[in-house]
């Protein structure tokens, strides 16, 4: 099992491991994406070297907005699983 996805019988709430998955699986889309080589050809591909670099802006934009959002995603897990643990006790 992928060790970002959380290891079986954890204690971790259900929710808590699907959102590591599904995080883990974000990250290895974005590490593709991001690809320094990928990015620097797609830059210099083709004829409009700045539309081509306006677009990766674009892209980091919106991965940046993405992880933004996955922090506040993550606060909140944070939040829930304290709960959870003081339940727990």
């Amino acid at each position: 099992m992928d060790p970002a996805a959380g290891k079986q019988g954890s204690g971790d709430p259900p929710r808590l491991l699907r959102r590591r998955q599904n995080l883990a699986v974000e990250n290895e889309e974005l590490g593709e994406r991001n690809d320094p080589k990928k990015t620097i050809s797609k830059a210099y591909k083709g004829g409009d070297h700045f539309q081509a670099m306006e677009d990766v802006l674009e892209d980091m934009e919106a991965d940046l907005q993405n992880m933004e959002a996955n922090l506040h995603d993550m606060e909140a897990d944070l939040h829930e699983y304290s709960v959870y643990a003081g339940d727990m006790e």
